[in-house]
């Protein structure tokens, strides 16, 4: 695994494309076992139960991340990982909530003012085709008082 050097400039989402009962257990078992990865290559992952999201550690913030596809925003930027297939599911309104309040945590802890999705960099649909990028972008910059944007590296 890389060592993470200097700051964080924000936060990457992505998504499964699994099922919602994805968690940081089994990704980290695949990972490390089909993938050889040192660890799971997210930062974070929004475990989802009954519908809610609940913010759960994953690869420590000591690392880069092994998530972007891209070494230098996984260098940059935190892994967040939402559960589930976004291509095919909507959010509701309660994880989407749950979603904004997990990046703004990371955001705040982190002193970082980005935030992007996996396809703004890559060549994928992640994190789904109905999460709406612009959106979560207007609706963090309100949450936070700041603007949020996508910083390209």
């Amino acid at each position: 695994m890389i060592k993470h050097t200097g700051p964080w400039v924000g936060v990457m989402l992505h998504h499964s494309a699994g099922t919602v009962k994805d968690c940081v257990s089994s990704m980290r078992n695949y990972h490390i076992y089909h993938k050889h990865w040192g660890d799971i290559g997210y930062h974070y992952v929004l475990e989802i139960k009954n519908g809610r999201g609940y913010l759960k550690e994953g690869r420590s913030l000591n690392f880069a991340g092994a998530h972007a596809g891209v070494n230098k925003y996984n260098q940059k930027y935190i892994g967040l990982c939402l559960p589930g297939n976004y291509s095919l599911n909507s959010l509701s309104k309660g994880l989407y909530d749950d979603l904004i309040g997990a990046i703004c945590t990371i955001m705040k802890k982190n002193n970082c003012s980005g935030f992007c999705g996996h396809r703004e960099v890559k060549n994928t649909e992640c994190p789904g085709k109905k999460i709406h990028l612009d959106k979560i972008r207007e609706d963090l910059s309100a949450k936070l008082g700041r603007e949020v944007k996508f910083i390209k590296l």
